[in-house]
């Protein structure tokens, strides 16, 4: 027996209800799936997570991530989006739906997020993948920041840097965002199916 929700728990799962038929729905998650998170909802194992997207991609690891950080035509990119900072070791052409975690609230520890992201079942989105999306979807990160906490580059200093689309209208970011900094409650993240 899972414990006992609160009122405003219960709601806030009544929305979660809704999101997860919608991906099922759209075939962003199969049925097995939804039927296991909402099972966690009745069990008591409520989560604050908002998902939302329904975003097809098809990523090519078979690109250089220069051509990959090209496609997406950005105003800017930072200079240490590089295959020796983000190797990648995966190969061939993947299709896969993106879905954004949002937690709505400040987050100061990014540990939290991927805690998160594993208790809905997912895992973190890569390099590659924020780079598909930020092509596929280039007004996307104009709605608001996207982060891939899947591949962490650490730098000579040890601060560790993830993948984060952004925008200052009208220009769009492709930029490092440091993994132990402070997480707002507009960023979303960046997740998929296991």
């Amino acid at each position: 027996m899972g414990a006992k929700a609160t009122q405003a728990e219960l709601a806030a799962w009544a929305v979660r209800s809704n999101q997860l038929f919608e991906m099922f729905k759209t075939g962003v998650r199969p049925a097995e799936e939804v039927l296991a998170l909402l099972q966690r909802g009745i069990n008591g194992q409520f989560t604050d997570a908002l998902l939302s997207g329904n975003c097809p991609l098809v990523i090519d690891f078979d690109r250089s991530i220069a051509e990959m950080v090209a496609a997406g035509g950005y105003d800017h990119a930072n200079d240490d989006i590089t295959y020796e900072h983000f190797p990648v070791s995966e190969s061939g052409t993947v299709k896969a739906c993106a879905i954004f975690v949002h937690l709505n609230r400040v987050v100061t520890d990014a540990e939290v997020v991927l805690a998160e992201i594993d208790r809905l079942g997912l895992r973190p989105g890569t390099m590659p993948e924020l780079l598909a999306l930020g092509a596929h979807y280039p007004d996307l990160q104009r709605q608001f920041p996207i982060v891939a906490l899947g591949s962490v580059w650490t730098n000579p200093h040890g601060r560790r840097g993830v993948g984060c689309l952004w925008s200052s209208s009208p220009l769009r970011y492709l930029d490092l965002h440091w993994f132990g900094d402070r997480w707002y409650s507009h960023d979303r993240f960046l997740a998929f199916c296991e």
